[in-house]
């Protein structure tokens, strides 16, 4: 059942203002909550709770636009930090959970996988700023056993496909063939490719920069808050 009139319902921290279903006196329908704080949401409400699509705008201005259950952010949505990170995807229960994107500004990668509870977790595609594709399996936000990292078709004098272990993901996520300061080192670097395993090419390549290039996006309080 669908609210009545547009309605005025002031809460300690907040204020409504749509359609209210009179027998529980509470949001039902189409309405918008304003908190003091300044924290925004338009959108569907039932029985008092946040469910249907919406839109919510923090006031440090991150911003989520999607599908809500029970005041929670649930099903598919889009939630864009106010740093530029991106995630677009399913959710459950305010979490990240199924499989989703998610884009890092700050170095331009993207990874495409299976969420749990907020955490990469499953198989996944990780790309990086030069369009290596890095392919594996997660757990709990950490890449474990094996990896197979994809090089772009137009670079020329690597092997396209290097298989490694996750404990030198970040090294692999980090690398730039564009390091090469000319052709005599790719061709080099290929000519050495052809001699070693696959193991060996993971842990020979002096180019590999070790630094961590994932970034983690602290959860937003969904504010249950009224």
């Amino acid at each position: 059942m669908i609210g009545g009139n547009i309605q005025t319902k002031k809460y300690a921290n907040s204020t409504y203002r749509g359609q209210i279903w009179p027998k529980i006196n509470q949001p039902h329908g189409i309405g918008t909550m304003t908190w003091n704080n300044g924290d925004v949401y338009e959108g569907r409400w039932m029985y008092g709770k946040r469910s249907g699509t919406g839109t919510m705008k923090w006031n440090n201005g991150d911003v989520y636009e999607g599908q809500w259950r029970n005041g929670k952010r649930s099903g598919t949505g889009t939630m864009k930090w106010n740093n530029g990170d991106v995630y677009n995807g399913s959710w459950k229960n305010g979490k990240r959970s199924g499989t989703g994107t998610i884009y890092w500004r700050a170095n331009n990668t993207s990874h495409y996988g299976y969420w749990e509870n907020d955490k990469r977790h499953g198989e996944g595609r990780t790309t990086n700023t030069k369009g290596i594709v890095l392919l594996g399996n997660w757990e709990n936000d950490n890449p474990i056993g094996s990896f197979t990292a994809r090089w772009p078709d137009e670079v020329e004098g690597l092997e396209q496909v290097i298989k490694f272990n996750a404990e030198d993901f970040n090294r692999y996520m980090m690398f730039q063939y564009d390091y090469m300061s000319d052709e005599e080192t790719v061709a080099s670097d290929a000519d050495d490719d052809d001699d070693d395993n696959d193991d060996d090419d993971a842990d020979s390549d002096s180019v590999f920069d070790d630094e961590d290039n994932d970034e983690d996006n602290g959860d937003v309080d969904d504010n249950d808050d009224f």
